[in-house]
């Protein structure tokens, strides 16, 4: 499975807008945020899907480098990194996440809570991925 990252223009008036068209069921298809996409499924039906796109909204296939560059900010990661936060706030203080920086590394809290943050961290990558970010 080929994951492609995708730039495109979204055209709109009164009555019509015109945006990328999810045609393929054999393509899942991520809207990360207004005009940018991931596209996952085998190259052939990538290609096929984007050369079926109207071309009044500009197709375009970015690195993955630019892409999470133009995606850093973005609503859906904010969201994701909150709530990995959010998980780990639920057990821990940032106090007690400080506290953390001084205790020694055999120390078995820290081993805890370390173990504990990897895991929340490790849940957020993989909503991430999902997305093919």
């Amino acid at each position: 499975m080929a994951v492609v990252y995708v730039k495109h223009k979204e055209l709109k008036d009164e009555y019509t807008t015109i945006s990328f068209v999810s045609s393929k069921e054999s393509v899942k298809v991520n809207r990360i945020d207004t005009g940018y996409i991931t596209l996952v499924g085998s190259k052939s039906a990538v290609n096929e899907l984007i050369a079926a796109q109207d071309a009044r909204i500009e197709v375009v296939i970015i690195s993955k480098e630019q892409f999470l560059e133009e995606m850093k900010d973005s609503h859906i990661l904010r969201v994701i990194d909150e709530a990995t936060g959010l998980r780990i706030r639920e057990r821990y203080t940032v106090e007690q996440e400080l506290s953390m920086l001084h205790k020694k590394s055999d120390d078995p809290e820290k081993i805890e809570y370390l173990a504990f943050r990897e895991e929340q961290l490790e849940v957020g990558r993989a909503q991430k991925n999902e997305l093919g970010l």
